[in-house]
């Protein structure tokens, strides 16, 4: 907001009252008709006086041509203040908005970089179960390949067994032969005592078993011997060693 000092009018900027100095009536000295003081009779000045007259109203034409320079100067400084606070508050609105961008663009790498930290964690551990899994696997299925007479039932006490003797060591660092000792020291724990009961009881299924076909045999050999139409097959004759 501009305010003309000649007339007190405000306007919206210096260049409008710059504009309005042209027309304005106070700056120019006019005033209205209705205004103007009537015309009186004086008596004629001396060559002293109005040389005096002509000194004051050049003093004042001076002085009114240096308030209307400083006016000026005035409007000048006025609008380049107004100017400079114009592009500061530009320059101050940009920055910020950089400053935002950065900030915004700074947290979305940073976002970025944790999800694939976090992919990674995730894939590496997803690995190293799966390697685990299948190392035990491995281990369990070699330390039971000998008791595959062994119940189902007791093959899966030793399974779990194994998988938690295994639970707390670390694979990676634990060479594989020792490894595969603790699987196998664990499944036979568990499982040798059902192989000898099954062993205790195989021995005399066996030695019956023995027993049938000798008796079964000596029947055999007993009816032979009693057919007429078959050779004699008693014992010393050579054609039946």
């Amino acid at each position: 907001m501009a305010r003309c000092s000649f007339c007190n009018r405000h306007f919206a900027s210096a260049q409008a009252v710059r504009a309005h100095l042209k027309g304005c009536g106070a700056y120019k000295g006019n005033l209205p008709r209705e205004k103007m003081p009537r015309e009186t009779r004086v008596a004629p000045l001396s060559d002293r006086a109005r040389h005096f007259q002509g000194e004051v109203q050049a003093e004042q034409a001076r002085l009114s041509l240096r308030e209307i320079k400083a006016r000026h100067a005035e409007l000048d400084r006025a609008e380049a203040e107004r100017t400079r606070r114009e592009r500061e508050a530009r320059e101050e609105a940009r920055r910020r908005e950089r400053e935002r961008v950065e900030a915004q663009a700074r947290a979305d790498a940073r976002a970025k970089a944790e999800a694939r930290a976090r992919e990674d964690r995730e894939l590496d551990a997803w690995l190293s179960r799966e390697y685990r899994r299948h190392v035990i696997q491995g281990v369990k299925d070699r330390a039971l390949s000998g008791y595959g007479a062994v119940p189902e039932g007791v093959r899966a006490e030793a399974r779990i067994a194994v998988q938690r003797a295994l639970a707390g060591l670390d694979l990676d660092e634990v060479p594989e032969d020792e490894i595969l000792g603790i699987a196998k020291a664990v499944a036979d724990k568990v499982c040798r005592p059902a192989a000898e009961a099954q062993e205790c009881e195989r021995e005399p299924q066996q030695a019956d078993l023995l027993r049938t076909i000798r008796e079964i045999g000596e029947a055999a050999r007993r009816s032979l011997q009693s057919n007429p139409f078959m050779p004699d097959l008693g014992e010393g004759d050579d054609d039946g060693r």
